[in-house]
């Protein structure tokens, strides 16, 4: 069994635990603690592998709980569908963990072809999981049903639907519960997180269709996640109140995807909740990486397109910890422990024994990606990628 050992540098696992060694054997992490002996492993383990992280944060691989993996879009027409994420895009992203979904497009698309993507990232490294449905409700399936493919297909985790856009298929309240409910009953069959993942659009609706749906029913909010949140102040401000009624809210780090031009900077959007006194726990940030980002005029008629950029969790991590002031742990927590804990998905999102080896050693004063380890592999060394997708070079 392959072992590493990860010596002197300060963890964050998110919580900050000083400076420790952390010492790996195969995929998994097996302890961190004080001046791990090296000679002694070498003993047992002649080919151990060491990095030295002394004067660097170490510090769990980035969780991107709402990515296209697969790539999405298709407004505007053919030629503007996004392509599909590498692996090594987001081993340079410090993302170790994604979890994908269709978007607008649920026809063009297929869930099949995301499975499969899901599954090639894996072998590639990346630890991957899916979402059932897309915009439209009701969505597409894999076996026939939400349930179903809960069930019966390890990779699916929960759902993914749509309110208050115009690209969107306008559920009714009734539609939209019975379509949280089945995640829920997936999920509670199944042993997963059954999240009901929402794209929010830009309507005057906003936040409304969820409640909605949730009135007179004992599913908590915490069960449905609204996300790009920061798509502008108004919905912010909803978003806020829902987290504060005990639910979630996902922030875009991406940028851009507002028709009126109104979206919140992470960090601005971060901090106004973190103003109104919402818990650090229950929010996050995903990179809506290789999503379409498009553009309307006042007609509503297209006029552009921007894509999702992976890169954007790592750096907007960044801006939070060196010049938004907000704690290093907490700045980690938005992207590590909190979606991994929502989404439910095992040994991801904090450093300690028994959880995957997703590693990642950052400057300490700059926070840039030095290296990372993805599943017990060091993939990224001293900033140069070790390892790909199968059809990349270095």
């Amino acid at each position: 069994m392959k072992s590493l050992l990860v010596r002197g540098g300060e963890v964050f696992a998110p919580d900050p635990l000083g400076k420790k060694d952390v010492l790996v054997f195969g995929r998994t992490i097996h302890s961190i603690c004080d001046d791990i002996p090296e000679e002694a492993l070498r003993r047992i383990d002649a080919g151990l592998d060491v990095i030295d992280a002394r004067g660097c944060c170490v510090v769990p691989g980035l969780v991107d709980q709402h990515i296209h993996i697969n790539g999405a879009g298709g407004e505007g027409g053919p030629e503007y569908r996004t392509p599909p994420v590498t692996a090594g895009t987001l081993f340079r992203a410090g993302i170790t963990s994604v979890v994908g979904m269709l978007g607008t497009d649920g026809a063009g698309r297929s869930l099949q072809e995301l499975l499969m993507k899901a599954l090639g990232l894996d072998r590639e490294g990346v630890s991957a999981w899916i979402l059932t449905g897309a915009y439209q409700l009701p969505g597409p399936t894999i076996t026939g049903s939400i349930l179903g493919d809960m069930m019966f297909i390890e990779k699916v985790i929960g759902a993914k639907m749509a309110v208050s856009d115009h690209r969107g298929s306008h559920p009714t309240p009734e539609t939209l519960r019975w379509t949280i409910s089945e995640a829920r009953r997936g999920g509670i069959l199944s042993g997963k997180g059954g999240v009901s993942v929402v794209h929010m659009g830009e309507e005057r609706t906003g936040l409304r269709p969820l409640y909605e749906a949730l009135k007179e029913t004992d599913i908590p909010p915490s069960q449905v996640l609204p996300t790009h949140c920061g798509r502008s102040a108004a919905l912010l401000d909803e978003a806020v109140e829902w987290a504060l009624r005990g639910g979630c809210l996902d922030i875009t780090t991406s940028g851009g995807g507002s028709r009126t031009g109104t979206s919140l900077a992470a960090p601005d959007a971060v901090g106004r909740c973190l103003e109104a006194g919402v818990p650090v726990e229950r929010i996050s940030m995903s990179t809506d990486g290789n999503g379409s980002l498009p553009s309307f005029n006042e007609r509503m008629e297209f006029i552009g397109m921007g894509v999702g950029n992976p890169a954007s969790l790592h750096e907007m991590t960044a801006e939070l910890a060196l010049r938004r002031g907000l704690p290093l742990e907490h700045a980690l927590a938005l992207c590590t422990r909190n979606p991994a804990k929502r989404m439910r998905l095992p040994g991801k999102g904090e450093l300690k024994a028994g959880a995957d080896a997703d590693i990642l050693i950052l400057g300490r004063d700059s926070l840039d990606i030095r290296t990372v380890v993805s599943r017990g592999e060091t993939v990224v060394l001293d900033g140069k990628l070790l390892r790909g997708g199968t059809f990349e070079r270095e």
